[in-house]
């Protein structure tokens, strides 16, 4: 029999003050897995770390939270190991709940409860799903209503001195990326230096 521990592990990329990554560590927190079975690595998207080439090869919309996980069939010592990444939140902690369950097959070190993530009754998971569409629409996102919070001048110059130095910090990680490959110091596609320039303009 394989060794757990021997196995590949999945990989979450995310970053703390993210609001979507919050949501993938509750997941984890709550579903109780061990600090062995996947790897934490944080992409500092305040310095623009997700525009990257090489976090750009694993999640070309470039957002986080981000979970690379191994193919069931390919976890054997005697195979090129296989990953998928799963971007989009609400399947991120949908597969964590799953894989952690009575009925996974996943390999699993941690002894801790599982509860389950989902809805118990089909009218909780209707509305479930109602609140999770609302918060993830552009309207009541997170980031724009902290946004929309900032409605006076002081509040206005507060927010322009947190968020000033983070756009800089972005915009000049962009300028980077496309200096490296209009000097070819760094192959990309076309496909993604259309993705950088069209960052760069928004």
């Amino acid at each position: 029999m394989t060794d757990p521990s021997s196995l590949p592990k999945a990989v979450l990329y995310y970053h703390p003050a993210s609001v979507w990554s919050s949501a993938a560590l509750l997941a984890l927190r709550e579903k109780g897995y061990g600090d062995d079975e996947l790897d934490l690595r944080v992409v500092d998207i305040s310095k623009g770390d997700e525009f990257s080439p090489t976090f750009l090869r694993l999640n070309p919309k470039a957002t986080v939270p981000t979970l690379v996980v191994p193919l069931r069939g390919s976890l054997g010592h005697d195979v090129e190991t296989r990953f998928k990444a799963i971007a989009d939140p609400k399947a991120l902690v949908d597969l964590l709940d799953k894989s952690r369950s009575a009925t996974s097959r996943t390999n699993t070190t941690s002894s801790a409860p599982a509860p389950s993530l989902s809805p118990a009754t089909v009218g909780f998971a209707d509305t479930s799903g109602k609140i999770v569409n609302a918060v993830h629409s552009e309207v009541v996102a997170p980031e724009t209503l902290h946004h929309l919070n900032a409605r006076d001048p002081q509040s206005l110059q507060a927010l322009a001195q947190t968020l000033l130095p983070v756009l800089q910090s972005r915009h000049q990680a962009i300028m980077n990326h496309l200096s490296d490959g209009a000097n070819e110091t760094i192959r990309m596609s076309d496909k993604t230096k259309t993705f950088w320039s069209e960052k760069r303009d928004a």
